[in-house]
């Protein structure tokens, strides 16, 4: 899987939007919507945006370009399609969850519009209820995307051209 991370320092709500207003990106031929959510209780696009902007205003340290929250796309080769079903998206989900850290808002789906299946998963710039920024450095972001290459290749053998190798050129 390649996983690409994008910062946002505003406009949290037109992000979400785009995630889940157009349905033809969310349904396949055989897919529902898939909806995964963390440390998020809303059911509305307009309350979860409100949930990040009010775990936003806990910041312990304010700056006016601040991250107000994180963008990540999983991508999955378009010869592994038929191999990836929500059971496999949901685990892939929750091991980055986990591995990036539990302590943040999480809300994500699937998009089937491209050949390729791609998670999209939007995480709040700073943790739960603390105010602790999330930013992660190059080096820690290089061993997350390993260590979510290893989990792949352990519970997901058979996604054999999803696997880009990272740290070598």
């Amino acid at each position: 899987m390649i996983i690409k991370s994008l910062s946002r320092k505003s406009r949290t709500g037109q992000l979400l939007y785009y995630l889940f207003k157009n349905e033809e990106k969310l349904f396949s031929d055989t897919q529902k919507p898939i909806i995964i959510r963390h440390n998020v209780r809303s059911r509305t696009i307009e309350k979860w945006t409100k949930e990040f902007e009010a775990n936003e205003k806990f910041r312990l340290h304010k700056r006016k370009d601040s991250v107000t929250a994180y963008h990540t796309i999983i991508s999955f080769s378009t010869k592994d399609r038929e191999h990836i079903t929500e059971k496999t998206l949901r685990a892939v989900a929750k091991q980055y969850m986990k591995v990036r850290g539990t302590d943040a808002l999480y809300i994500g789906t699937a998009h089937y519009d491209k050949s390729h299946v791609h998670l999209h998963l939007v995480m709040s710039g700073t943790k739960y209820l603390t105010g602790q920024a999330n930013r992660l450095s190059r080096a820690q972001f290089h061993e997350l995307k390993i260590s979510m290459d290893k989990f792949q290749q352990k519970n997901f053998p058979e996604l054999i051209h999803s696997l880009p190798r990272h740290g070598r050129s």
